[in-house]
């Protein structure tokens, strides 16, 4: 049972990293997971009603700031993440697909995407 576990999330973890084409992902080194996990990432994001756009930190459902355009909300999440070492906006499309990414700081080389 431990084993089919550990295989379920593993399998888990790989299909999370995969990108929504189906490409196979190449696989992480220490160096790139480090820098990953230490990245700031903001994500501009339509709210509930679409009328507006949120500022959002990455896993927190609590937004940074509201805006009544997603241009504003771009602006201010680029002016946030450059106050980090290392961050990243990603901005989406109403229907949730990326948009457009903005990355900043000491990017490593070795991280997909």
């Amino acid at each position: 049972m431990s084993k089919l576990l550990t295989f379920f999330s593993l399998t888990l973890l790989l299909a999370s990293c995969a990108p929504m084409t189906g490409m196979p992902v190449a696989p992480m080194t220490s160096a790139a997971l480090q820098a990953q996990s230490s990245r700031v990432v903001y994500h501009v994001v339509p709210n509930s009603s679409e009328s507006q756009w949120q500022v959002r930190l990455r896993n927190n459902p609590v937004p940074v700031s509201v805006h009544p355009t997603k241009a504003l909300a771009v602006n201010a999440a680029r002016v946030e993440a450059k106050q980090h070492a290392l961050s990243q906006v990603i901005v989406h499309k109403k229907n949730g697909q990326i948009e457009q990414e903005f990355t900043y700081g000491n990017d490593p080389k070795d991280i997909p995407g």
